[in-house]
């Protein structure tokens, strides 16, 4: 049994705006988006699909973090499928650990 690569196999179930239905690998998200959009996921489960959301969230979050370069264009134009691949390439598929705050020595409602 091979490994599954979350990032490169296409895993994702969409629906498109014509009603088809297809697996899509995350850096596919953006493929027919002028003639035919991925406009929902499909997953068979609202966990699954609410885990789903969270996941793509993330790694659009890893690949574009706030100090990338590239992270300005994403917002002025929507990459294409390869272009969201290599940008995902060039970032290592790696979250940046957090900075370190300082604490202000006040507790919160919690704690």
């Amino acid at each position: 049994m091979g490994n599954l690569n979350l990032v490169r196999q296409r895993w994702i179930p969409i629906k498109r705006l014509n009603g088809d239905l297809e697996l899509i690998a995350p850096f596919e998200i953006t493929s027919q988006h002028d003639s035919n959009p991925a406009i929902a996921l499909a997953c068979p489960r609202p966990d699954f699909d609410l885990a789903s959301h969270d996941f793509l969230i993330g790694l659009l979050a890893s690949i574009y973090t706030a100090d990338s370069r590239d992270s300005k264009q994403c917002v002025v134009r929507r990459a294409n499928p390869r272009a969201a691949d290599k940008a995902g390439s060039r970032a290592g598929y790696r979250h940046p650990a957090p900075a370190a705050t300082a604490t202000s020595g006040r507790r919160g409602a919690y704690g």
